[in-house]
């Protein structure tokens, strides 16, 4: 099937729409990923050179520090966007 102009059908290959979030799913995935993104951009936070680890100077132990919570919190956004539409395709 394909598509032709002004048709809004999908074609045979496209995923059904995204169900909508509660607000409650909403804010909990803003946090989870803007809290990596506000401490990564908030360079005055972690501008220092103590205190230090294994001799490295905070400013750089913190970016490398952020780095797995980062992945941490994408994943759990990830698991919980995926969960949500799991229980969306069960319901139908």
């Amino acid at each position: 099937m394909s598509r032709t102009a002004g048709s809004t059908r999908p074609t045979g290959g496209q995923r059904p729409p995204r169900p909508p979030f509660s607000v409650g799913t909403k804010v909990l995935l803003a946090a989870l990923l803007a809290v990596p993104v506000v401490f990564g951009l908030a360079v005055p936070l972690y501008a220092s050179e103590t205190p230090a680890l294994a001799g490295i100077p905070f400013f750089f132990w913190f970016q490398f520090a952020l780095i797995p919570v980062s992945a941490v919190m994408t994943g759990t956004a990830f698991l919980v966007t995926s969960k949500h539409e799991r229980d969306h395709r069960r319901q139908r």
